[in-house]
């Protein structure tokens, strides 16, 4: 029954209260109907073949995995962690094999996993200690799910898992049960028991004794990102080629950082006892990394074919090749410049046209005239001019190099380029 005169006095309080109360009654009765009203739970038959897509579907959840064993060896884990959208992962805790614990860090992000040592973080090939999904799915792939009961808030199931890692002949009786959210349809927890009777602890170890496997999730599009530790494959120190002012080396080292970051290129650049250490996430070649700390001054030229074998400049590095330049069509700015890399043989640098003059319009339009590609004086290439204000250049360089070119060509001209002193 309601008791109308409680309704009353509740009335007449909420139209005298003051107007900055109102929002947050307001709040608290919307919060209050939401729990009171979750909505229509999920089908408790279909739930268990839909709970893992749901969840990987999720933009982030947080989880924890744990076992132990103490047959045929001990053997046990304690790890918390959480996945990240579409497929990065943190993983932290214990590996405990007989007597020794051992902590563990991992992050996971695609093919690559990065593990926390002493000498810093190393980067290899990911394996399935950074797959939660992968870990789930030892345990459950091919097992019937057979309902047991029901909560207010999640179905429960019972299954005959195998823990290959844990039990790999097959030789325990085991016991599994599956808990589902009754209305998201996501997973709570997987348990897995030699037996159902109460698992005892050792006082002193803490260790409980017999076999256990167990994944906990939680925090659901709310568990953080994934950032890929930086670890160097290859570091270089460099030096500019003439002394600068402190103004003119910090423009200098700025511009450098703009190339990198157009090649997508990991890096760390700091000072280190008076020089410059570039650090890089991959290996690169001595020809890509003499571009890249080069001046980078890039101009097109009409040339004409050299006929005196020890007269003009050489393009490439083919000395029976010789050009004179004539005159100067593009420099640094006047151009757009992009490298066509996949899926072609062999890769190509195209520069169009941008400063909008008719005249070097008219020479780059002529399909007879020769135009050197030339780098801080050093002639790189040649090429026919051809129409639509692009020139296209095909004989020089390989995928990385031409990459690097172009993220050169589109940067400012350095006051003086980068020697470089030390690499390994």
């Amino acid at each position: 029954m309601v008791d109308h005169g409680s309704v009353a006095s509740v009335s007449r309080f909420l139209s005298a209260a003051p107007l900055k109360f109102c929002p947050l009654c307001f709040l608290s009765v919307v919060s209050c109907y939401r729990f009171a009203n979750p909505g229509p739970p999920v089908d408790a038959q279909t739930a268990p073949k839909q709970a893992w897509s749901r969840l990987a579907a999720l933009e982030s959840f947080r989880f924890r995995l744990r076992y132990h064993t103490a047959t045929p060896f001990a053997l046990g884990a304690d790890f918390a962690g959480f996945w990240h959208k579409p497929d990065c992962e943190v993983w932290t805790g214990y590996w405990r094999r007989g007597d020794s614990l051992e902590r563990v860090e991992f992050r996971a992000i695609g093919e690559r996993q990065y593990e926390k040592t002493r000498g810093g973080w190393q980067r290899a090939s990911r394996g399935v200690e950074t797959r939660i999904f992968d870990q789930v799915n030892q345990v459950l792939a091919g097992k019937e799910m057979m309902f047991q009961d029901s909560t207010k808030k999640k179905y429960r199931y019972r299954f005959e898992p195998w823990l290959p890692i844990l039990d790999p002949a097959r030789q325990k009786k085991l016991a599994g049960e599956l808990e589902i959210d009754r209305v998201s349809g996501l997973p709570l927890r997987v348990f897995v028991t030699e037996s159902r009777e109460r698992i005892t602890q050792d006082p002193e170890s803490g260790v409980r004794a017999g076999l256990e496997w167990e994944a906990r999730f939680d925090q659901f599009n709310r568990a953080g990102t994934v950032v890929a530790p930086f670890v160097a494959e290859q570091e270089v120190m460099i030096a500019p080629e003439k002394k600068l002012s402190r103004a003119a080396l910090g423009q200098t080292v700025a511009t450098l950082r703009r190339r990198l970051e157009r090649l997508n290129l990991e890096y760390r650049l700091e000072r280190r006892c008076g020089r410059l250490v570039l650090a890089l996430g991959r290996r690169t070649s001595s020809a890509a990394l003499a571009l890249l700390l080069a001046r980078g001054r890039i101009e097109l030229w009409t040339a004409t074919r050299s006929s005196r074998p020890d007269s003009g400049l050489v393009v490439g590095d083919d000395v029976s090749f010789r050009v004179a330049l004539r005159e100067l069509i593009l420099m640094n700015g006047q151009y757009e410049v992009k490298a066509e890399v996949e899926p072609l043989p062999e890769p190509r640098i195209s520069f169009e046209l941008t400063s909008g003059d008719s005249a070097v319009a008219g020479v780059v339009q002529n399909r007879d005239t020769l135009v050197a590609l030339v780098l801080d004086g050093q002639v790189l290439d040649c090429a026919r001019g051809i129409d639509r204000n692009r020139v296209l250049f095909t004989g020089w360089g390989n995928k990385e190099t031409a990459l690097v070119l172009a993220a050169v060509a589109s940067s400012q001209v350095l006051t003086a380029g980068f020697r470089i002193l030390h690499s390994r």
